[in-house]
């Protein structure tokens, strides 16, 4: 478990300053975390919370209340709207090119700022995908065609979405169905998505995330897979990746209690392309190396304490543009 209190208030986050930094220098006071990521979605949030230093006793009971909190938009303060007790949103804000400001005090603790530009959400020309085998495994494999030539100052990220369907039923001694254990069953996955599916809820997987900084084939199964390219890397407009085939399937069962049993489940994918802020690249690069510190697996340190773009506390404030496909069978890889 993080080693951290929550405080009740969010914010966004204003700054240009970027920097990493030696948690065992650095970690010796009391600072704002915030963790927000400005989409294309209708809402943001923005989580806010406390770092406790590793001496934390030296701070217990200390009352940490917000007392001011502000997000201004290309200069105009936005309108923000309490979430829980350590949630806030706003609504909106989010076209490309827009600048966002963010500045939070608490009460004993310095006051913390950052500022993000938001992008312009990449476009896609056309998604291919094709059912492969590759060294004994099945795959599939996605090919996206960009419709103009990527940005090679920008970076970009691919997440894979996948969705089972599953019906199942008992069949009686006499042969008919019971229509009773009839049962539907929907899953996503990653299965943390929530508020809606977004980069934040890969985030929340991180100890089940697969980063990948190149294409590649060798996946864990139950993962949430991100590719995470930068400009440069993608060639001729073009970005292959390859997933785990899930094959539709119908099967019957006999457990010996005078009924047999019968499943069917069906798959469909979809994906989302990013195309990444500065902080938020910088961001996915500490999460992923972070998976790797010891003071991240003992819960020293929140996430993101190897990279920061917040002035005067820790986190990242980050805006990302985004486009999504529809859902589609996995059928259309055959």
């Amino acid at each position: 478990m993080r080693r951290m209190a929550v405080i009740g208030a969010a914010a966004l986050l204003l700054s240009a300053c970027e920097y990493t930094f030696d948690p065992k220098l650095d970690v010796n006071e009391d600072r704002m975390y915030v963790q927000a990521y400005v989409t294309d979605a209708d809402t943001t949030f923005v989580r806010v919370s406390r770092t406790v230093p590793l001496e934390a006793a030296k701070t217990a009971g200390t009352d940490y209340r917000v007392e001011e909190f502000s997000v201004r938009a290309d200069g105009a303060e936005v309108a923000l709207e309490r979430k829980d007790d350590w949630r806030w949103y706003f609504l909106g804000h989010n076209a490309p090119g827009t600048t966002l400001d963010l500045y939070v005090k608490a009460a004993g603790i310095g006051a913390a700022s950052a500022r993000t530009v938001v992008p312009a959400a990449p476009k896609i020309a056309s998604l291919r995908s094709e059912h492969i085998t590759v060294k004994d495994r099945e795959l599939q494999k996605i090919t996206l065609t960009l419709a103009e030539d990527p940005d090679p100052d920008a970076c970009y990220a691919l997440a894979y979405f996948l969705k089972e369907e599953l019906v199942w039923s008992a069949v009686g001694e006499d042969g008919t169905e019971d229509g009773s254990a009839i049962t539907h069953v929907t899953s996503l996955y990653p299965t943390s998505l929530t508020e809606p599916e977004s980069l934040t809820g890969l985030l929340e997987e991180a100890s089940r995330t697969v980063f990948s900084f190149r294409p590649t084939w060798d996946y864990r199964d139950d993962a949430a897979q991100l590719l995470v390219l930068d400009g440069r890397e993608i060639k001729d407009r073009t970005i292959e990746q390859y997933y785990t085939w899930y094959a539709p399937f119908e099967r019957t069962y006999d457990w010996g209690d005078g009924n047999s049993y019968w499943s069917k489940g069906d798959y469909a994918w979809k994906v989302k392309l990013y195309r990444l802020s500065g902080e938020a690249y910088s961001y996915l690069m500490a999460r992923k190396n972070e998976d790797y510190s010891e003071l991240a697996m003992f819960g020293l340190i929140p996430p993101g304490f190897t990279y920061s773009n917040v002035t005067g506390g820790y986190g990242v404030f980050a805006s990302l543009g985004v486009t999504e496909t529809p859902w589609e069978d996995v059928l259309s890889a055959e």
